[in-house]
């Protein structure tokens, strides 16, 4: 998580720098090409002033009435003065044509600017929605006391223990899955991906019914699943425990006699109460972690371990008293 932050931040570094070079030779280039169009400007407002003196010159000469001395003299000043517009009316129009390929380099400019504006901003949210989609692989696949965890101002990548107190055990497991990989591996490939699609089935209505209890999914075990149900400001460990009680019971009924290809699984559950110890172990310098869980609830669930039949749920003598006063056993 450290070093996808850093590289995150270096890359809205690196986009920000670019933006802003990209922005001073726009303003450069707009500057170029202001100064260029005020000459032009200036230019054609020349022309037009000298035309306009031209033609009060000429209005005057018509009022006083030239003389015949002049004529000649007047009329070769016409030509010459033809021959002068010709080439001012040929310059005007290269100038004309000179605005409008710099009004066409000029939107040219401000399309390629806003295209690189939006690819930035484009490659940003593509970067924050891959950060963003990281952390949302991150609550899917990390139990809730992982993620409680790291955001805690307190996390540090050391290993650690933390203690949940008064927390509850449920461990889930299949029963018929050896049967099932014997039947379905022996199809080859078509049974490897049907004993896959079984047990996605299968942990999925799992999943949707530990979770729907308020129960954090833990640990996958091989074909068994361990969840725990946790005390918390609204609920008490009594609460919690009933919870996961009502949840074995939901499970009992949705996966009894699961119906797998020609195999039918079955599913035996064991129930836990106590302090369980949150444990992460690993080394920072190989970026690899693991959240184990231990305490005395584990033993319990081992000891169970010992008595439990397809379809049972057995209740550790812990996890027993603290729902005697609801259930009967």
């Amino acid at each position: 998580m450290e070093l996808q932050e850093q590289q995150f931040a270096a890359n809205q570094k690196q986009w920000a720098n670019q933006q802003a070079q990209l922005q001073e030779q726009l303003a450069l280039q707009q500057k170029q090409q202001a100064s260029s169009l005020k000459k032009l400007q200036d230019e054609l407002q020349a022309f037009i002033k000298a035309k306009q003196q031209q033609q009060q010159q000429q209005q005057q000469q018509q009022q006083s009435g030239p003389s015949s001395a002049l004529v000649l003299d007047t009329r070769l000043q016409q030509v010459q003065q033809t021959q002068a517009d010709k080439k001012t009316l040929e310059a005007s129009m290269e100038y004309g044509s000179k605005i409008t390929e710099l009004r066409r380099e000029i939107d040219d400019l401000k399309a390629e600017n806003q295209a690189l504006a939006s690819s930035s901003s484009a490659s940003s949210s593509s970067s924050s929605s891959f950060v963003y989609g990281l952390m949302e692989l991150l609550l899917i696949l990390q139990p809730n006391l992982v993620i409680n965890a790291i955001a805690s101002p307190s996390f540090t990548l050391t290993p650690h223990f933390t203690n949940h107190p008064n927390s509850t055990l449920l461990f889930a497991d299949i029963s018929g899955y050896t049967s099932l990989a014997q039947s379905l591996g022996a199809a080859g490939a078509e049974g490897t991906e049907a004993l896959s699609s079984a047990l996605d089935q299968f942990f999925g209505i799992a999943i949707s019914s530990i979770y729907h209890f308020g129960g954090d999914v833990v640990k996958f075990c091989g074909d068994a699943i361990l969840c725990v149900f946790s005390p918390d400001r609204t609920v008490s460990p009594a609460q919690a425990a009933m919870q996961a009680v009502r949840c074995s019971l939901e499970l009992k009924k949705k996966l009894r006699f699961f119906k797998a290809g020609e195999v039918e699984l079955d599913l035996k559950q064991m129930l836990a109460h106590g302090t369980i110890v949150g444990n992460f172990v690993g080394d920072k310098t190989l970026n690899h972690f693991e959240f184990l869980i231990t305490g005395q609830p584990i033993k319990q669930i081992a000891d169970a371990e010992n008595f439990v039949n397809p379809g049972d749920i057995i209740l550790s003598p812990e996890m027993h008293s603290v729902v005697s006063d609801k259930v009967a056993v």
